[in-house]
């Protein structure tokens, strides 16, 4: 089989600096360790080689009625997280799209290689090679002993991310350590300069179901861990059926009193099947909470900022995840989100058909999706 990815490879002495560059950084949760198992979890993030995030990407993916999901122990991804969640064929045309015009990163490149060109094979489709570069083989090349897998690297390097066989959360996590192995003091260059061939355009269905796992309360509550662990931003509208139902959900769990586990997990599923993002999520908790704020009369309520009802709707606030009350006089803001952009047009090589090199650079028609939800 013709390798779907060419390793550019990273070196201390490459020729092209990566700060200019965009990044797509994947992961796959999976049924089994190689085809024919069935990719079950897509995570993406698509970025510059400065740090800035241009897009994500997360959703799970029935690979069939009744097909097994594998290492449940390892992924935690049940039969019943499947169920209604859109096929490989729903989201394949988002996930070229955010390829596209980019070097494709993972930590093991080859596993990632290989199910994506099975994916692309059941669905007709032929891709050419795509430039890639793996952390993996730069971790091992370039940092000496020491374990390296993804989360004992994001631990040895102190990075935010966690790495948690979740799809979205290992490619940030991926996307991190490469920035942190092109910043000083290894300052790691591309071995050669990536070469862009035009991908299958496949039209998107605008469905995701993404998944936020291992939620925990932490020092910043459950409904702060569900947010950090969504999109920042999604790719498409979420469903407005379903964002009521997660609206009115919220307003059910917090009539009750606190926010527990268990009722964090259900409003993470809620979440996920209506397809919302962090921002999403910020602008319906953002709307509970300025309901109690009129019905309190104000920010600080009766008595004044100090006053029982300043004191409760900063508790609200906090539970909610949002900001302090003080911010709330203002625009609607999305506090944390990484900083966001739309790609501009990559330059790209027209695809030969013979599959061969071709030199006929061609400005690319396709864009990130625009929606910034």
């Amino acid at each position: 089989m013709r390798a779907l990815v060419h390793d550019l490879a990273l070196a201390r002495d490459g020729e092209v600096p990566a700060r200019d560059l965009e990044f797509t950084a994947v992961d796959f949760e999976t049924t089994s360790l190689a085809p024919p198992g069935r990719v079950i979890e897509v995570g993406a993030v698509r970025m510059r080689g400065d740090g800035t995030v241009l897009a994500e990407m997360s959703t799970l993916v029935d690979p069939g009625p009744g097909v097994a999901p594998g290492a449940t122990w390892v992924h935690r991804i049940t039969r019943e997280h499947l169920d209604g969640a859109p096929t490989m064929a729903e989201v394949i045309g988002d996930l070229l799209s955010l390829c596209e015009g980019s070097v494709l990163v993972a930590h093991n490149l080859a596993f990632e290689e290989r199910f994506l060109a099975h994916e692309l094979e059941l669905l007709g489709l032929t891709a050419p090679p795509l430039p890639g570069l793996c952390t993996l083989r730069a971790a091992r090349t370039h940092l000496g002993a020491g374990s390296c897998q993804l989360g004992a690297l994001v631990e040895a390097f102190g990075l935010p991310a966690v790495a948690i066989h979740a799809a979205l959360d290992d490619a940030r996590a991926c996307g991190q350590l490469l920035l942190a192995l092109l910043a000083p003091p290894h300052e790691l260059r591309l071995a050669s300069r990536p070469r862009h061939h035009r991908l299958p355009v496949v039209p998107s269905s605008g469905r995701s179901l993404p998944r936020a796992a291992a939620l925990r309360a932490g020092r910043r509550g459950w409904m702060a861990c569900l947010m950090d662990r969504l999109p920042a931003r999604g790719l498409h509208p979420p469903q407005p059926e379903g964002v009521a139902a997660y609206r009115a959900l919220l307003t059910s769990v917090l009539a009750q009193g606190r926010i527990t586990g268990p009722k964090a997990k259900l409003l993470a599923r809620q979440a996920g099947r209506a397809g919302m993002s962090r921002a999403d999520l910020v602008r319906v908790h953002r709307a509970v909470l300025e309901e109690e704020i009129a019905r309190a009369g104000g920010p600080a309520g009766p008595g004044g900022q100090d006053g029982p009802d300043g004191d409760r709707l900063r508790r609200l606030a906090a539970t909610l995840g949002l900001p302090d009350l003080s911010d709330l006089s203002g625009p609607p803001d999305l506090p944390g989100l990484p900083e966001q952009a739309v790609a501009p047009p990559t330059e790209l090589v027209a695809a030969p058909p013979s599959g061969g090199c071709s030199t006929a650079d061609t400005p690319s028609e396709r864009r990130l999706p625009t929606y910034q939800g």
